[in-house]
């Protein structure tokens, strides 16, 4: 398809439309993800193995909390591509802990994480204790990149689109 003439005779505009549709393209992210800067909260997740973690004993890390719940089905299509960026990317410092919803019942996420062979830790957080140290959820999925620095990088809410969760965590892994 040819461009039309007024794109053909001023070439500016084709670098002007470029230019428009890369910021639309960021504002839709920044409209989901926030950039926050602050301290991580000191809370400790109770993992479905009964295994205690602590956010702080992850520090020199970059962690990924994802709250999410088997009832989703924006979770349930991202949680494959976050097995598959532990996979890849733990060796070189990617921790992800999954944080079932306080309303997702405990046999219902046991059951998913292990027929799913899931290959990083899952918590449950009965009593929304978690929730309400990162300030609550809106909605789940949400995700907390934590820095090695233990500051929480960014907050989205809603899905991690693939491209976007790669270069998430490529950028903080990069960080030093």
């Amino acid at each position: 398809m040819p461009l039309p003439s007024a794109v053909r005779n001023h070439p500016w505009r084709l670098g002007a439309a470029v230019v428009v549709a890369i910021l639309v393209i960021a504002a839709i992210f920044l409209l989901r993800a926030t950039l926050i800067k602050q301290p991580a909260p000191e809370v400790v997740f109770a993992t479905l193995s009964g295994q205690k973690i602590s956010l702080r004993a992850l520090r020199g890390k970059v962690v990924l909390v994802n709250f999410w719940a088997t009832s989703c089905a924006p979770c349930m299509h991202e949680m494959p591509r976050l097995a598959e960026s532990y996979r890849e990317l733990h060796e070189r410092g990617l921790e992800i802990v999954a944080v079932a919803a306080s309303y997702d019942p405990p046999n219902s996420v046991l059951n998913y994480a292990d027929t799913r062979h899931l290959p990083f830790p899952v918590a449950l957080d009965i009593e929304d204790k978690v929730a309400a140290a990162f300030g609550g959820l809106k909605a789940v999925p949400t995700t907390y990149l934590v820095g090695r620095d233990g500051r929480i990088l960014i907050r989205v809410e809603g899905e991690l689109e693939p491209g976007e969760l790669r270069s998430m965590l490529q950028d903080a892994l990069a960080a030093r």
